[in-house]
């Protein structure tokens, strides 16, 4: 095998003896996985995304409902405080 880089350039019978001639030491391992692949990147990426839309969108449904229960409550208030009514004040339904 013939490596180059820069101004290095070897030839040995295997590419890790090559590359270890050429970078002057053995070739690291890395772990048996491979890198994954844009399209790998890319689905993980929109899936993260996806994940963190339906977080939003939950916690805006929770909102909504907390603010729909403060919006009855007012009115129930509201409806205390009309059937009250004072004098010379009529109230139509």
């Amino acid at each position: 095998m013939i490596v180059g880089f820069g101004d290095r350039i070897d030839m040995e019978e295997t590419l890790d003896g090559a590359m270890a001639r050429v970078f002057g030491g053995p070739v690291p391992r890395v772990g048996t996985e491979a890198a994954p692949s844009p399209s790998e990147r890319a689905a993980g990426s929109v899936k993260a995304r996806l994940d963190d839309a339906a977080s939003v969108l939950k916690r805006a449904g929770e909102e909504l409902r907390r603010l729909q229960e403060l919006l009855r409550q007012l009115r129930e208030a509201q409806e205390r405080l009309g059937s009250r009514g004072s004098p010379g004040t009529s109230r139509t339904p």
